[in-house]
C-alpha cells in the first residue's frame, strides 16, 4: 500500500510544473561550453558535449566497420549485408541520375553513403541522451564549409579546371556574379537547415521531458530524434550528391556548343 501511494505520488509530481525548473533545464541544453577540459603541454583544451557526441559516433563506426567487414561473405549472405548493399545500389543509382557516369559514380558514392550515415548516426545520439554534435552550430558550420570545399575539388577532378571555370558562365556570362555568391549560399543552406532541424527538435524533446517528463517524450522523439534525424542525414548527402551533379551537368551543357562547331567543321570539311 505504501508503495502505491509512493508511486503516484511521483507520478502526479512528475506531471507538475510548479517546483521544477525548466530555465535551467533549457539553459544545460543550450549549453555549448566546454564540458571538461583536457590537459595538455601547451594548456587546457576546452571539450563540449559536441565533440563527445563526434566521437561516440566516430567509435561506434569503426566497431561496425570492423565487425561488417570480417563478415562479408560472396555466397549466403546476410541480411545486414543484402541491406547495404541495397542502400549502396540507391545511391549509385541517385548519382547516376545527377548525370554522373559509370567512373564518376564509384569515385563518389562511397563517401555520400559514409558522410549520410556518419551524420544520421551523429543524429541518432539523441536516443542516448548525449546531445547530437549539429545542436552546435560550430558543427554543422565546419560540416557545410567541408562540403563546398569538398564540392569544388571533386568537381574540378571530374570536368578539369576550365571545365569548373565554365560553369560559372552557366547559363549566360552575366550570370558569373550570381553562380559565384551561389557557392558562398550553399554552405551557409546547408549548416542552418541542419542546425535549425535538429537544435529546434532537441530543445523541443527537453523541454517536454522537463514539463511532461512521461511517455510523451518518447512517442515523439520516434519522430524528432529518429525520424528527423535520418530525414536531415539524406538530405545532407542528397544536395551534397546534387552539388556535385550540378556542376557535371553544367559543364557539358556549356561545352556543347564547342562540339557541336567542331563537327559541324568537320562535317563541312568532308564535303
Amino acid at each position: 500500500m505504501r508503495f502505491l501511494l509512493e508511486f503516484f505520488q511521483r507520478l502526479i509530481e512528475g506531471f507538475k510544473i510548479g517546483g521544477r525548473d525548466i530555465g535551467q533545464g533549457i539553459e544545460e541544453a543550450i549549453n555549448f561550453g566546454a564540458v571538461f577540459y583536457l590537459p595538455t603541454p601547451l594548456g587546457a583544451i576546452p571539450i563540449p558535449i559536441a565533440v563527445i557526441g563526434i566521437e561516440i559516433t566516430v567509435l561506434f563506426l569503426l566497431v561496425f566497420a570492423i565487425f561488417y567487414r570480417s563478415h562479408l561473405k560472396v555466397y549466403n549472405i546476410s541480411v545486414l549485408q543484402a541491406l547495404s548493399e541495397k542502400l549502396f545500389s540507391m545511391v549509385e543509382n541517385a548519382c547516376k541520375q545527377n548525370h554522373l557516369n559509370e567512373k564518376q559514380t564509384k569515385f563518389l558514392a562511397p563517401y555520400i553513403v559514409s558522410v549520410g550515415t556518419f551524420i544520421t548516426l551523429s543524429n541518432l545520439i539523441s536516443l542516448i541522451k548525449v546531445a547530437p554534435p549539429a545542436g552546435n552550430p560550430a558543427f554543422p558550420i565546419a560540416l557545410g564549409l567541408f562540403t563546398l570545399l569538398f564540392v569544388i575539388v571533386v568537381g574540378i577532378h571530374f570536368v578539369g579546371i576550365r571545365g569548373f571555370l565554365l560553369t560559372l558562365l552557366y547559363p549566360k556570362a552575366a550570370l558569373l556574379p550570381f553562380n559565384i555568391l551561389d557557392y558562398f549560399i550553399k554552405p551557409i543552406s546547408l549548416a542552418f537547415r541542419l542546425f535549425g532541424n535538429i537544435f529546434g527538435a532537441y530543445i523541443l524533446i527537453e523541454f517536454i521531458s522537463l514539463v511532461v517528463p512521461l511517455l510523451v517524450p518518447t512517442i515523439l522523439g520516434l519522430w524528432f530524434d529518429v525520424g528527423d534525424g535520418i530525414i536531415q542525414g539524406l538530405v545532407f548527402a542528397y544536395l551534397t550528391l546534387n552539388y556535385v551533379g550540378e556542376i557535371v551537368e553544367r559543364a557539358e551543357e556549356m561545352q556543347k556548343p564547342k562540339e557541336t562547331a567542331i563537327q559541324e567543321e568537320k562535317r563541312l570539311s568532308e564535303i
